[in-house]
């Protein structure tokens, strides 16, 4: 897929990786380049390429992370058959380092198991229907979805400065909307897991409470979002990071199969 806005942000980088985006941008024009001349953090960086970004839909790439080569063009194919949604989600795989293991996250398999709902049915999701179970069902990165940027800007859905579990506030404040997610049961984005992350998880249910503590002005200012919570709350001891991988060796997803639950 060709019709794309590449824009890449340098965080105040002290190795080579502004030359080197410099030379990919003299040979194609879709690359956009910003230099942060000060260190501010992945959510600044991704609040400044939102307002740089001129296309109709947004998707964000940690800069370790890879998207599969045909991704967008399955991406926009899912869009023009949902009717141009304002949020579409994807699946991915956690490649680790220095292992060939690779975990293939099934979105739709945990729900159908848990929830008794079958997304490939109804082709979207929204918070209502897992309903208190919400914060446990949905992992609060940004990056297995795109979002339509006119929704983003209307709704000044932001990412947070914070070191870490800054897409949070971005993610939770765009699901939590009035918004059908509609869902392509495709393995698009490959999350690279470096060893020195383990400790995320670790400390998981602290960060779970700071990402509750951003959440309420949200949701305090949002008189529509307050009565729907009332009317269908969610259990915020549910609030952890609590996916089934379905994990396999690089075989596949058909190689073998086991469950990790956090």
């Amino acid at each position: 897929y060709k019709n794309l806005e590449i824009i890449c942000v340098t965080d105040k980088s002290t190795d080579s990786s502004l030359e080197i985006l410099k030379e990919y941008e003299s040979k194609d024009s879709r690359f956009v380049i910003i230099d942060q001349k000060e260190n501010k953090g992945p959510g600044a960086a991704r609040n400044i390429a939102i307002e740089k970004a001129t296309g109709d839909y947004i998707s964000f790439v940690d800069s370790d992370d890879w998207m599969e080569l045909d991704a967008f063009e399955q991406i926009v194919e899912a869009l023009k058959g949902y009717n141009y949604p304002k949020i579409l989600q994807f699946d991915f795989k956690e490649v680790f380092e220095n292992s060939d293991l690779v975990r293939y996250y099934d979105f739709c398999g945990k729900v159908k198991r848990k929830d008794k709902y079958d997304i490939r049915l109804n082709n979207y999701y929204n918070w209502k229907v897992f309903k208190e179970k919400f914060f446990a069902r949905i992992i609060p990165a940004c990056w297995n979805r795109v979002y339509s940027r006119d929704f983003v800007l209307k709704n000044n859905i932001k990412f947070t400065c914070d070191e870490y579990g800054e897409d949070a506030a971005f993610t939770y404040r765009a699901l939590l909307q009035d918004v059908n997610i509609y869902y392509l049961n495709k393995y698009l984005y490959n999350y690279y897991k470096r060893n020195t992350l383990g400790r995320y998880y670790t400390n998981n249910r602290i960060s779970s409470l700071e990402y509750i503590k951003v959440l309420t002005s949200h949701i305090e200012n949002d008189i529509e979002l307050k009565k729907d919570l009332k009317e269908n709350p969610i259990d915020e001891k549910e609030f952890i990071f609590d996916p089934v991988y379905t994990s396999h060796t690089k075989g596949g997803p058909d190689a073998r199969e086991e469950t990790y639950p956090y």
